[in-house]
């Protein structure tokens, strides 16, 4: 792309929007697949989830920043987690004031010259760095062969495999957090108990 179509994380996050989480300018994506299906399923459930991939940085990153900086690898991977950032607080502001605002966003990023992918969050974090980068694994192995449409869907199911079983277990603290003062008294009781019947009941057997 030249300089004049360098896209802004503005009009990135605003596709976003319109496109059902999925901005695929160069058609990467195989629309008539049934990865594609299972890709829209997740996109569909989870309205905080989008995907968006590049050819490469200079679809976002103008030419003569990239040539003045001569980024390399890391370089690289710095430009695209700053512009996932700008374009996730973007989708926030652009977020429409008909719908309740997610507290989370996560967006699944590819530069596919450039072979970088990304797993940005914000807002309520909602998967761990090791939960992204088990996602960006299983993209990989789909990557490699240039199966862009298979990566993104095992990524997304991954990250929705992660973001289920985190919420599981935050659910099961809150109840743990919520419990009053008598339920904690009566299961200390209930253990105090069972320990007492236990030992009693090993003496027994040992004196019969």
């Amino acid at each position: 792309m030249k300089a004049t179509n360098v896209l802004t994380p503005v009009a990135v996050a605003i596709a976003l929007l319109r496109q059902g989480g999925i901005l695929d300018p160069h058609q990467y994506l195989n629309h008539k697949s049934l990865a594609m299906e299972r890709i829209l399923r997740v996109l569909n459930e989870k309205k905080y989830l989008s995907v968006t991939l590049f050819k490469n940085l200079e679809d976002i990153v103008p030419t003569t920043s990239l040539q003045r900086q001569r980024a390399g690898r890391s370089q690289r991977a710095s430009l695209l987690r700053t512009f996932c950032d700008r374009v996730l607080l973007a989708w926030y502001k652009r977020h429409p004031t008909s719908e309740p605002v997610p507290t989370s966003a996560v967006l699944v990023a590819l530069s596919v010259e450039d072979r970088l992918a990304r797993v940005h969050t914000r807002g309520r974090p909602l998967v761990s760095d090791e939960q992204a980068n088990q996602a960006i694994a299983q993209m990989g192995k789909y990557l490699r062969s240039e199966n862009y449409v298979g990566g993104i869907a095992a990524g997304l199911e991954s990250l929705e495999r992660s973001i289920d079983k985190n919420a599981a277990w935050i659910r099961f603290l809150q109840r743990m957090i919520d419990w009053d003062v008598k339920g904690w008294l009566c299961s200390l009781i209930v253990a105090w108990c069972s320990v007492k019947i236990y030992r009693l009941c090993r003496y027994s057997m040992a004196h019969m």
